[in-house]
């Protein structure tokens, strides 16, 4: 990631500057499993590249992080879970 960041900082003229964008967004929310940092990433490409050929992917990435339309809704709430489990090992 660092790579990609120093790119961005060194050579911002570059033609790899949405690839690199999305590629930080994409380490954040995969890799380092930080939908929060990975959605300000992909606000920011989004507002410097609003209509960059890649702008409706992203839009649609955002919708899921939001918990709209996608699969990946809220966590689990952990004590629900644990309410759910036997209080007694079986067998006993």
């Amino acid at each position: 990631m660092n790579s990609y960041q120093f790119l961005l900082r060194e050579y911002p003229g570059n033609r790899y500057r949405e690839d690199s964008l999305l590629a930080i967004a994409r380490i954040e929310q995969d890799d380092l499993h930080n939908p929060a940092l990975a959605k300000t990433s992909y606000e920011k490409f989004l507002t410097l590249h609003p209509r960059s050929t890649r702008a409706e992917e992203v839009r649609a990435i955002l919708d899921r992080l939001r918990g709209a339309n996608g699969p990946e809704g809220p966590a689990p709430n952990i004590a629900a879970v644990k309410n759910r489990l036997p209080r007694e090992p079986y067998g006993c």
